[in-house]
């Protein structure tokens, strides 16, 4: 089996994609979804992959960015998605938006797609309104997380799940929009939750250090920028 680690990474973010290589990861980049430029969302990696344990979920007839993904898998299970998306568009680009906390899946039901609800079997599925449930949220360790999302933050304490709720805004995504913790962090191991940009310019920084600090989670920075939500970094 190969101990290579590949980080899925949004195209447009060369200062990361870069920082990622330097902090041993291979990169892969995610091209925008069957050439439909003009929304960053397209590249956004937790739209086009969700891993489940040793499971890998792909969108259906995404033929250039799973054809690329195939080969790096070894030997993880492969499920599509029921149904393709042929608009990259809200609600249909969020089947596979599925925050896992330990043994908990939280997700908006009403538009999950029946294949992703299969892989989850055996999880504890909660359901939010929220369709960008991944996005929202940092997972610290598998009974905490990080989010400014109100309605998670409520249904993550509902169910035993600790939750740190942070000021909304702060990290940037677009002209229109603010982008969410989730979509600019990701956990490296077991005892590091890594930031794309400088987590200490966060105006609750000192709240985020303790919060991780108390369940013994170490906090990296990849670049020092601005934070920026790159759609997540999948690590396969």
């Amino acid at each position: 089996m190969s101990n290579k680690r590949y980080a899925v990474v949004s195209c447009l973010n060369d200062d990361i994609v870069n920082a990622l290589a330097r902090y041993g990861f291979i990169p892969v980049k995610v091209k925008p979804y069957r050439g439909q430029i003009g929304d960053p969302e397209s590249t956004h990696a937790d739209m086009q992959i969700l891993t489940v344990n040793n499971t890998v979920v792909l969108l259906r007839n995404n033929t250039e960015f799973n054809s690329r993904v195939l080969p790096l898998l070894n030997d993880k299970r492969v499920v599509y998605t029921e149904k393709e998306i042929s608009e990259f568009k809200y609600p249909d680009c969020i089947k596979l938006n599925v925050l896992i906390v330990g043994n908990s899946a939280v997700l908006n039901l009403a538009h999950a797609d029946r294949n992703v609800i299969q892989t989850l079997d055996g999880y504890d599925l909660i359901n939010v309104n929220q369709g960008y449930a991944k996005c929202c949220c940092a997972v610290v360790d598998d009974h905490s997380i990080i989010t400014s999302d109100e309605s998670i933050c409520k249904a993550a304490s509902d169910n035993n799940i600790d939750c740190l709720k942070i000021t909304s805004g702060f990290i940037e995504l677009c002209d229109k929009y603010y982008g969410f913790i989730g979509g600019c962090s990701f956990k490296s191991d077991n005892d590091t939750l890594v930031f794309t940009g400088d987590i200490t310019a966060h105006p609750d920084f000192d709240r985020i250090h303790n919060f991780c600090r108390e369940r013994c989670v170490r906090i990296h920075s990849l670049i020092d920028k601005p934070l920026y939500d790159v759609g997540g970094i999948i690590i396969i």
